[in-house]
């Protein structure tokens, strides 16, 4: 995936992926829900639906929305911050129960922050387009704003390759080598891990590169080419205005820039 200066001649679906802090958006984050159950249910995972309703309430949950010109919201992903034991992640209820070294795990690497990557869903009317990789960058690029040394996700076996390519790892020390019978029989998650979302030093460069151009100017547009289609992007993905500091992104910029030599 890479910003193209090619523009096809026919004319793109035009996308805007906006981040917002789930309280300070009711409304917003109430149809992010109501859309993503509706994904679920067709799949037949209808326990998942009657609790996704309590990340709404919670301060620490952040929302990436992907909202179509006409066909409105058709896509999203949510993060979940956690900075103490006292503000547990989902995935700890959802498999930790599971496996002992899950939660000693998360324990582990919660000293400088973590947060949790899922709820990742894509309308049926918007497949097929390469949405979960644009999600799952957009997620990765706002490490820097929500100030965490850690990114976590139990993934569907479909995103473990969008998760990969991203630098993230599979947790083997849990479960049978990372992997979880879950939501349910017939279902499995994969329990993954990035242990430097800062540096990114295992995400293939060229992602690498787009994830710190969003963190540079987290509000763009741009053609975006996600290995299926051409996409008109708008990214709206500044958390708070004022909060980027350019000199932050220069130094890790400066940072690319060595890797890559």
């Amino acid at each position: 995936m890479n910003e193209s200066t090619n523009t096809p001649k026919q004319e793109l679906d035009r996308i805007t992926l906006r981040a917002y802090r789930a309280v300070e958006h009711p409304e917003a984050a109430a149809l992010f829900a109501e859309e993503h159950m509706k994904v679920l249910s067709d799949i037949g995972i209808s326990k998942v639906t009657k609790v996704t309703s309590r990340w709404q309430q919670d301060p620490n949950v952040y929302v990436i929305a992907a909202e179509h010109d006409e066909l409105g919201l058709v896509g999203g992903i949510r993060i979940h911050v956690s900075r103490s034991s006292l503000e547990p992640l989902p995935l700890l209820s959802a498999v930790g129960k599971l496996d002992p070294a899950l939660p000693a795990f998360v324990e582990r690497m919660s000293g400088g922050g973590i947060a949790e990557i899922g709820g990742l869903w894509n309308a049926h009317r918007f497949a097929n387009r390469g949405l979960p990789m644009l999600l799952g960058t957009a997620a990765v690029s706002l490490v820097p704003q929500l100030k965490v040394e850690c990114l976590i996700a139990v993934l569907a076996r479909y995103t473990l390759r969008y998760a990969t390519k991203l630098g993230l790892k599979v947790v083997e020390e849990v479960g049978e080598k990372g992997w979880f019978v879950y939501p349910k029989p017939g279902f499995w998650g994969i329990v993954m891990c990035a242990a430097d979302p800062c540096s990114l030093d295992h995400a293939r460069p060229d992602l690498r590169h787009r994830v710190l151009s969003l963190r540079m100017r987290p509000e763009q547009r741009t053609v975006e080419f996600t290995g299926v289609c051409h996409l008109d992007v708008q990214y709206k993905l500044e958390l708070e205005r004022g909060v980027i500091s350019i000199h932050t992104y220069q130094d890790i910029r400066q940072d690319y820039l060595r890797f890559s030599a």
